[in-house]
């Protein structure tokens, strides 16, 4: 009988999508935790723990952290985009979204080279839609805000080895995919 209850119990936990996932109030931590989360396809707690350091944010009027976690989600959205069975566009659309008020949020304060992020990566949604010249619009408007250097945050983390800077990954992109439309 105990091994049922304790199997029952474990059974239980494990549906909780945020098993293991350690509690904190601090919302640059649980933006961190929601990277890793989704980094490790945990996608329903990195949803969740983003959501609630954007209202950790929001009531601190962290507009700066506000905007990085809009910038999550907005990357989260995209790649959810691209699961099987489920609404591509609608799923863009709130990548779009996110994008553009991480974007707001970024240039209210001024920080031009944090704002180049979800420009760019509004570019590359637009681009899969089939809207090649958005997506250079955007890809050209986020190397501009880049290379204005307006920021107390000069610079950013990519992921792409093919490139040195963030700098470097924008004008590759608009050098590959838009020699017409630029």
């Amino acid at each position: 009988m105990k091994l049922i209850i304790i199997l029952a119990f474990t059974t239980f936990l494990s549906a909780c999508s945020a098993m293991l996932v350690p509690q904190s109030d601090d919302p640059d931590v649980k933006l961190r935790q929601a990277s890793q989360l989704l980094s490790m396809g945990r996608y329903l707690p990195a949803e969740r723990i983003a959501k609630e350091a954007l209202v950790i944010f929001s009531e601190r009027e962290d507009v700066f952290g506000e905007s990085e976690v809009l910038f999550f989600l907005g990357n989260f959205y995209k790649i959810k985009a691209n699961w099987e069975k489920v609404p591509t566009s609608e799923f863009r659309g709130m990548a779009v979204e996110h994008f553009n008020l991480s974007r707001e949020g970024f240039l209210s304060l001024g920080e031009n080279i944090q704002a180049s992020k979800p420009v760019f990566e509004t570019g590359t949604v637009l681009w899969r839609n089939g809207d090649e010249d958005a997506g250079c619009k955007s890809f050209k408007d986020a190397l501009s805000l880049y290379k204005s250097g307006k920021g107390e945050h000069k610079d950013f983390v990519i992921s792409n080895p093919n490139y040195k800077t963030a700098g470097d990954l924008m004008q590759g992109f608009l050098n590959q995919y838009c020699s017409k439309s630029v």
